[in-house]
């Protein structure tokens, strides 16, 4: 029975195709997502993955070779990014970690939203051993370059940054 509680995505994607058929269109886009939106919890993910590595904005936009407002709107959940598996990556680059972190960090806030709230928790967090992760990987790092071609950079030259 708890099984049905839980967010199938096979249904969701069943769903938007029914309502891509309905509208006559080639897929299901939504100009604003609904809070039940996959791209609301990768969203989310992504962000407090950022703020864990204690990232900024630019860094990730400089590793996807995009504008930090671009990265900002994907933040915001406002739309789905044309290409979501560049800006993962590029998220992924900048903290050292792999997209499916992220993926699966967005999967388990999507089912604690689906569950609802439990006893004292306020809303969703990124799982707490990805947080983990990126802060020990930062620790062991001394000196990070500001972004991935400084990284680049320091590889070429055989610098530290």
């Amino acid at each position: 029975m708890a099984a049905a509680t839980q967010p199938n995505l096979l249904d969701f994607l069943r769903e938007r195709t029914a309502q891509a058929r309905e509208t006559g269109a080639a897929y299901a886009a939504t100009s604003v997502p609904g809070n039940d939106s996959m791209l609301v919890y990768l969203a989310q993910a992504a962000r407090e993955a950022r703020e864990a590595g204690d990232r900024m904005l630019v860094h990730v936009g400089a590793s996807a070779n995009m504008d930090q407002s671009a990265i900002s709107r994907f933040e915001q959940a406002s739309a789905w990014p044309r290409d979501p598996d560049k800006i993962i990556a590029a998220y992924a680059d900048d903290l050292d970690i792999t997209p499916l972190d992220i993926w699966k960090a967005a999967l388990v806030l999507w089912a604690q939203a689906s569950t609802g709230p439990s006893a004292g928790a306020e809303s969703p967090v990124l799982p707490a051993e990805l947080g983990r992760r990126i802060q020990d990987r930062q620790t062991k790092s001394k000196t990070r370059p500001q972004h991935r071609s400084d990284r680049d950079k320091a590889v070429r030259t055989g610098s530290d940054g």
